[in-house]
Formats: C-alpha cells, structure tokens, sequence
C-alpha cells in the first residue's frame, strides 16, 4: 500500500475515512467539507481502491497535514475497502464517510461531543438531507421526518430490530462510531456486501444517539448549514457494487 501526505503519530479524537472508487466528480467536494469543519481535532483518509477517472489527481490537489491517500496495490471491493480504512484509522472514533457526500460544519463537534460525553454510546447517526448529482435537494429526509421515538438513546439490538422490520433510518455515511466497538466486532463482514454496516449497528453499540437533525451528517443542534447525501442511480443498494468500492 502507497500512501501519501503523512500526519503525526498524535491519536486524533476521530478519523474520518473516505474509500474512493472512480469519484472524481464529487470527491472534491467531500473532502473540502471535511476540512472546513469547525471541530479540527481529525484526521482524514482517503482510501482508493484502483480509480481511473482522475480521483487520485484530485485528491493530491489538497494540501493538509491532516490528509492521508492510500492506494491500494490490488482492489478489495467495497467491503474489503471499508475495512481497510479501519485499519488505517487512528482516532478514538472512526466515521465511513461517502465520496459523493457533503459534510455539515458542525457535524464531528456534536457528535464527538455526545460520544465523549456518553461512554455507554457505540455510535451517534443524524437524519440527511438527500441531493441530486447536481446538489438539488430531492428530500429534506433520509427516509423520513424523525420523529421523538427517534430521537435520543437506544438500545442497540431493539433498534436493530426496528430497522430490519421497516425503512432504513440510518444512511451509513452519517454514522460516528467509537473505535473500541468497532474492533471488538472485527470490522465489517464481507459476507454481507448490501447490509455490512447494519451488523455494526446490531452487534455493536448497546446505545444508538439519533439527533434530529437537518443534514445528511449533521446534527440539528446547530443552525449553520445542511449536510447532504448524493443519491445514487438504481436502487439503494446499488453503491454495494462488488467491483467498486467508493461510499
């Protein structure tokens, strides 16, 4: 593995890892969110998993110290990818973040804050703001409006059990999650290349934090701009594509 734009040795409070595939048309634009967040105590990874359409040219336009790229010698998929970016994390929580999304600026403040604060919690999620490939917003929800059931702490396998028996309310690209919990759980399983995230969500954290919230990665706590989710062609499922591995 090759890598590039080193950080020091210093654990950051959080890692936020973007696996790449063929994203050139929106990694910029991903990244460029990361770094403008208001909370800095981060590091950023992008991992690449053999792009051909000029991702590793943007990438490289960046200059950040907080910024890594890693190119993977031979592909791994996409849940080969995102386990690669775990291994790779160094912070005290990690977050999977999609090539083609965009990051609200107090996203990592609010929920580092409530992981920090809440020992108990495995991970906090938010509701997004979904948009088109040109930034037009097709919904101002991942699913749907949040309701108060919603909101606050759960129970990691009853929440579980709510997703498998209705519509996903997680979008995975939102999800902070602590280290600890995603290492006793052994990363992500290749098994299960269209609900990998959803067994982190059920073995993992005992408590879920769902803030309402208005953007895709942002918690509604604060008023200062909407993150937001790339919808994809085809169905959901779709991005688990077995040959790319980008978010």
């Amino acid at each position: 593995m090759r890598s590039q734009t080193s950080t020091n040795d210093r654990r950051a409070a959080v890692s936020v890892c973007v696996p790449t595939f063929n994203g050139a048309p929106y990694v910029g634009e991903a990244i460029r969110s990361v770094l403008e967040q208001t909370f800095e105590d981060f590091e950023l990874i992008v991992v690449d998993d053999g792009s051909s359409d000029g991702t590793l040219d943007v990438v490289r336009a960046f200059r950040d110290r907080r910024l890594r790229l890693v190119r993977n010698e031979a592909r791994l998929g996409l849940v080969g990818n995102w386990n690669r970016c775990l291994d790779l994390a160094r912070g005290r929580h990690v977050a999977v973040f999609h090539q083609d999304d965009v990051m609200a600026p107090e996203n990592l403040r609010a929920k580092v804050r409530l992981l920090e604060t809440h020992p108990s919690i495995g991970l906090v999620h938010s509701d997004v703001v979904r948009i088109d490939a040109h930034g037009g917003v097709l919904s101002e929800h991942w699913s749907s409006a949040p309701t108060a059931e919603d909101e606050g702490r759960h129970d990691g396998r009853e929440f579980f059990r709510r997703l498998v028996t209705g519509p996903n309310i997680v979008c995975a690209s939102s999800v902070v999650m602590r280290r600890v919990t995603v290492e006793h759980l052994g990363g992500f399983d290749a098994r299960l290349p269209f609900t990998a995230d959803w067994e982190i969500q059920d073995a993992g954290p005992r408590e879920i934090s769902r803030p309402h919230t208005r953007g895709r990665s942002a918690p509604a706590t604060s008023d200062s701009g909407v993150s937001r989710s790339r919808a994809r062609p085809g169905p959901p499922t779709s991005r688990a594509r077995p040959a790319g591995s980008g978010g």
